[in-house]
């Protein structure tokens, strides 16, 4: 069983997936940790892809979820794939902007899973105002489907979705309470939330905690600093941001340091 499966979802520009793909893979233990890709309903992207990292890896949605709510359902369809093919402990939802930008980002990640109560690891956002409108809005609808909103709920707190894992526990109450699966999963229907904003609602209607991953994760809506000026340990996962200026630079820079990672290592 894998203890870490890495899922990069996307719809577009396999070539950043999979330069994304070997960053997680120069990061990470093989034998921890394995990187596979959910592709929202394009088929075309799924081939190449699949030639590339070969068929069991990649998974392609039989509808096209898109963004904001519709994340979710991609993402319930994906664990329920990937659970049949290759059985997974922990799970992170990565997008495809995303670079690991250091080693040893899984088992920095999996050793803050220090007890049964986390359920949801990522960078933490305790209110956003415009997400706790929605959440307002959508209330009722959302009450009707979990039963109760428990006290320890924050309308509008956030776990940002370029970088969420979703611990084994958390996996197992889910699976029990049928989120993978409808009504749950075409949340759509019952909600205008984006995934990082129902992920963090869930795991308080599981009972379980939140925890910040704190500086291994650099992910925000747009990308505000330059990462090749990050020094340390940390930032080992970091959000590009493909809609800000200078990202195939990054990209490229980020390429050419892991490519002389692996010449010293081969020394």
């Amino acid at each position: 069983m894998i203890d870490l499966l890495v899922c990069i979802r996307c719809h577009r520009s396999p070539e950043e997936v999979l330069d994304t793909v070997e960053s997680v893979e120069w990061s990470c233990d093989d034998s921890v940790t394995k990187v596979f890709c959910a592709v929202d309903g394009a088929p075309p992207i799924a081939g190449f892809l699949s030639k590339v990292m070969g068929k069991d890896r990649v998974f392609c949605s039989s509808v096209r979820w898109g963004w904001g709510a519709g994340l979710y359902g991609l993402m319930a369809e994906t664990i329920n794939h990937f659970e049949k093919v290759s059985p997974f402990c922990n799970f992170l939802s990565i997008d495809y902007d995303v670079l690991f930008l250091r080693q040893g980002a899984d088992h920095a990640l999996l050793s803050m899973i220090q007890g049964p109560e986390i359920g949801l690891i990522g960078r933490y956002k305790a209110c956003d105002q415009n997400w706790a409108t929605t959440f307002a809005s959508d209330r009722d609808r959302i009450l009707r489907l979990v039963g109760k909103i428990p006290k320890a709920y924050k309308p509008g707190e956030a776990v940002q979705g370029g970088a969420m894992l979703i611990t084994g526990v958390m996996l197992a109450k889910m699976a029990a309470r049928s989120m993978f699966h409808p009504p749950f999963s075409i949340t759509k229907r019952f909600t205008a939330l984006s995934d990082d904003h129902l992920l963090p609602l869930f795991c308080r209607v599981l009972g379980l905690e939140i925890k910040n991953a704190g500086k291994l994760i650099d992910c925000s809506w747009r990308r505000y600093k330059d990462p090749r000026k990050l020094k340390g340990d940390n930032p080992k996962i970091f959000h590009l941001d493909r809609a800000t200026s200078g990202y195939m630079k990054l990209r490229e820079h980020f390429r050419v340091e892991r490519s002389k990672s692996y010449a010293v290592s081969a020394v």
